[in-house]
């Protein structure tokens, strides 16, 4: 994964973004991750995409599998299908 941060004026350091966000090389700020797209770690240059099979309830948390008797067919979901 390539790292990233962004530049804030109040600070002379650039910042890693938090996780869940994203930036890209030069960013002034993060963007948050689409709805279905995760960040694993903090200072990502680009989002995840949640599997099939699995669903991303908030950028900033672990994709989550499923829970039995539910599904995902289609990746990028926020939640399972009965």
């Amino acid at each position: 994964m390539r790292r990233s941060s962004f530049r804030d004026d109040s600070y002379e350091m650039p910042r890693p973004c938090p996780r869940g966000t994203w930036s890209g090389a030069g960013a002034v700020k993060c963007t948050e991750c689409a709805e279905g797209y995760y960040t694993w770690d903090e200072a990502s240059s680009y989002c995840d995409r949640c599997e099939a099979g699995y669903m991303c309830s908030a950028p900033d948390a672990d994709p989550g599998p499923c829970p039995l008797g539910t599904y995902s067919a289609e990746p990028a979901q926020t939640c399972c299908t009965v």
